[in-house]
C-alpha cells in the first residue's frame, strides 16, 4: 500500500522546543549495509574531538560500534589467522575458536540490556573509551534477550525505558548518539521517543530506498514525539546514475536531506574495520566527507551552550 508520505510536514517532528543541555541524534534505516555503524561512530568521534561530551549508545546485539569505540577484540591479522591449528575438528570447534579470538580479551560486565532491565543503572553501564570526551553504552548478542523480555511486559510503557534512564545523565554529556540496528524493534521505539535528531543513512540503491520509505512510515506511527527527521546520502559511487539519485533527493526532498555526502571507498571502509579503527580519521576523501558532516550537524544544534 501506498504510504502517506503527503502528511509527512503535517507532523511535528522538528527540534524540541524545550531548552536542553544533550541533544540525542538516532542513526536508523531499516535496511542494513548503508554505513549506519561509520555514521553513528563519526559522529560521536567527531563531536568528542571537538571538546564536547558525547556518548555513543550502541543498541545493534552485532555490537560494531561496541568493538570499535571500546577497541574491544582482536584485529584480523596474521597472528589471528596462526591461532587455528589442527585441534579444530569440526564447524562448531572452528566457530568456537573464531569466537575465543575475537574476543578474547572482552572484558564488558554490563551493556544496554541492563538498562531496560532497570534505567537507574544507566551510569554503571557506561564505560569510558580511548577516546576524550567519548563515553560508551555497549551492545552485546544478549540485547536481543530484552528485546523479548520487553514484549512480555503487557502492562508497562515498554517505550520509555531509555527516556527514564536519561533523566540520570542529563547533565552529564552534550551530545548522545544512537547506532540502531536494521529492525523495528521495541528499542527503536525507546530511542525515538529521546531523540531530537533522527538521520536515515541511504545508499543510492534499491533496498536502501526501500528502508528509507519503510523508516519513515515506522516515524510517521510514532506519537508523542518531537524530532526533525534527515536523510544522509553515503556510499555514493562516482558514476552518473548515482549522482542522479543524489540531485533528485537536493531537488525534492532537499528540506529532509542532509547538505553533505559521503563518498565510497572500499579499501579504507575494510582497512578500519579490520583494525577496529573511526573512518572518521582517514586523510582520504571519506575522512574529509564524514569530517563535513560533523561540522554540517554542529551548525544545525547551534543553539548548544559552549563547550563544557
Amino acid at each position: 500500500d501506498a504510504l502517506p508520505i503527503c502528511n509527512y510536514d503535517q507532523r511535528n517532528l522538528k527540534k524540541g522546543k524545550e531548552e536542553k543541555n544533550m541533544r540525542t541524534i538516532v542513526i536508523t534505516n531499516m535496511k542494513g549495509g548503508v554505513s549506519k555503524t561509520t555514521t553513528a561512530l563519526s559522529l560521536a568521534k567527531g563531536m568528542a574531538d571537538k571538546g564536547y561530551k558525547t556518548l555513543l549508545i550502541d543498541s545493534d546485539p552485532q555490537a560494531n560500534a561496541t568493538d570499535v569505540a571500546g577497541n574491544i577484540g582482536n584485529e584480523l591479522d596474521e597472528k589471528f589467522i596462526n591461532e587455528f591449528n589442527d585441534d579444530i575438528k569440526n564447524e562448531e570447534d572452528f566457530l568456537n575458536k573464531l569466537n575465543d579470538c575475537l574476543y578474547s580479551d572482552y572484558t564488558i560486565n554490563f551493556n544496554l540490556k541492563d538498562i531496560f532491565e532497570e534505567p537507574s543503572y544507566i551510569k554503571e553501564v557506561i564505560m569510558k573509551t580511548r577516546i576524550k570526551n567519548l563515553d560508551l553504552i555497549p551492545s552485546a548478542l544478549s540485547l536481543g534477550d530484552a528485546k523479548i523480555s520487553l514484549l512480555h511486559n503487557f502492562n508497562q510503557d515498554i517505550t520509555g525505558y531509555l527516556k527514564s534512564a536519561f533523566k540520570y545523565i542529563e547533565d552529564d554529556y552534550d551530545f548522545v548518539i544512537v547506532d540502531e540496528a536494521p529492525d523495528d524493534s521495541v528499542i527503536l521505539s525507546n530511542a525515538l521517543r529521546v531523540a531530537d535528531l533522527v538521520i536515515i543513512p541511504v545508499k543510492p540503491d534499491r533496498g536502501s530506498l526501500k528502508g528509507l520509505i519503510v523508516s519513515v512510515s515506522k516515524l510517521l506511527k510514532m506519537k508523542d514525539v518531537d524530532f526533525d527527521l534527515k536523510v544522509l546520502l553515503t556510499m555514493i559511487n562516482d558514476n552518473n546514475n548515482e549522482k542522479g539519485i543524489v540531485n533528485l533527493f537536493h531537488k525534492y526532498f532537499s528540506g529532509k536531506t542532509l547538505d553533505t555526502t559521503i563518498r565510497y571507498r572500499a579499501k579504507p571502509a575494510n582497512s578500519a574495520t579490520i583494525q577496529n579503527e573511526f573512518l572518521i580519521d582517514s586523510d582520504l576523501n571519506i575522512g574529509n566527507d564524514l569530517k563535513k558532516l560533523v561540522d554540517e550537524v554542529e551548525v544545525y544544534f547551534n543553539d548548544l551552550s559552549v563547550h563544557r
